[in-house]
Parts: C-alpha cells; structure tokens; sequence
C-alpha cells in the first residue's frame, strides 16, 4: 500500500490529473490502477449518501464537500485558460482533496535524511558530467545517438512534453527557453535528478547513463523544429 503521507503540494494538479488516468503514461514501471472511472462520474454527493446517515458526521460532510466542490471549479476554470479541458466531475474532488493531505513529522525527518542523500547522489553524479571525457557527454555528440534517442523519448517522455516535444504538462523543449537550462550538463542533470516540484521524476535508476546521452543527443537537435500547437515559451531564452 501506497502511503499518502505528506502528497499535498508535492505534484502540479494537472500531473495529478493525467497520472491518476493513466499512471504509466506519467511514472513508467507504475502498478497503480487507473481511476478513469471518476473522470465521466458528475460531481455530486451521491457517493456520500451513505456516510451523511450518520447525523454526526453530516455537518462534517456538507462543510468538506462544499470546499471540494469549490476547489474543483476552480480547478476546471484554471486548466480552461491554459487550454486543457476538465469537466466538473469526481477526479476533480480527489484531486482536491489529496492536495490538502499534510506530512507528518515523522515524514518531514526521513525527507529531510533523504535529501542529504540525494546531495550525495548529486555531488558524484555532478563530478561525472564535469568530467568532459565522461561516456555520457561522448554519446550525445555521437552520431547516431539523436536516432536513438527519439524512440527513449517517444516511449518515456512524449506523455508530458508531447510527441514533436511541443509542451503539453512538460514545457515546450524546441525553442529558445528553459526552464533549467538548456545546455547540455543542463539537460542531462535535470533528467537525472528530475523536477518533483513539477511533476517530473527522476531517470537516474530506470536509464543507463547511455541512454541519458542519446536523449540528450536528441533533445538538442529539437531546437528550432517549430512543431504545431507549441506551448507558450517558459523560462530563460538561451
């Protein structure tokens, strides 16, 4: 069983919102069900009919359901701005809700013991990308490497960034703005460590160090591709 301990704020809502659709798509190797089932369900209070039996826990209920339902509004207002569209449906409530759920404190002590750790990781991860010999930096100026890298990002990245790397949760990777840097060592350390705060996990334990070279290889050569439909630009112009 997953624990749920400490979720709220830790992913963007429209990550959440296509994870709980279809988890493999966002997180590869994921054994977590889909809930598309909430996403065609109305958001009403039919799914507390039985709980609001109990008189107790009614007042509870309506005052937790009203900022839930609140909440998924706003929710569907936001994502309709920037072009995504949400019906007012049950997945909207849950997202809601888990991004309310606080860490204990006992959560706050092992993040924080995992974070010296991940320095660690990153510390000697940091001295092989300096290292201008290093395997990884020598297959993403390979030839050939591009290549290869297109069939790792059509199966591991184009579900956030998008088929043609246009931007869809990701942000657009063909034009002149990064979000973390658009240099080689850049793009490597971000796909390495990844970007929890935006929803992007880490690649360091799923690919080998050539892998993250032709994905660099083929990133690079996006620049400038101009695909239809191509998010806003974010970030720094580079």
């Amino acid at each position: 069983m997953i624990s749920l301990d400490g979720l709220g704020g830790k992913y963007p809502d429209d990550w959440l919102y296509y994870y709980l659709l279809d988890p493999q798509t966002m997180n590869p190797g994921s054994r977590k069900r889909s809930f598309d089932k909430l996403y065609g369900n109305p958001l009403d209070q039919g799914v507390l009919s039985n709980i609001k039996k109990e008189k107790k826990l009614k007042p509870h209920i309506d005052r937790l359901w009203s900022g839930l339902t609140l909440q998924a509004k706003t929710l569907s207002d936001e994502w309709k701005d920037r072009g995504i569209l949400a019906e007012q449906t049950e997945i909207l409530a849950l997202i809601s809700y888990l991004q309310q759920i606080p860490a204990s404190k006992q959560k706050l002590e092992l993040d924080s013991l995992e974070h010296i750790q991940q320095l660690e990781e990153e510390r000697i991860w940091d001295e092989i990308l300096q290292d201008g010999g290093s395997p990884l930096l020598r297959i993403a100026d390979a030839n050939g490497s591009a290549k290869k890298g297109e069939v790792l990002f059509w199966n591991n990245c184009s579900a956030c960034h998008g088929l043609q790397a246009q931007g869809m949760v990701g942000p657009n990777l063909t034009d002149d703005y990064w979000l973390h840097g658009g240099g080689k060592l850049d793009i490597a350390r971000t796909i390495i460590y990844g970007v929890p705060a935006k929803g992007m996990i880490s690649w360091k334990s799923q690919l080998s160090s050539g892998e993250v070279g032709a994905l660099i290889a083929y990133i690079c050569s996006l620049r400038g591709t101009n695909p239809e439909n191509a998010k806003a630009p974010q970030g720094t112009r580079q």
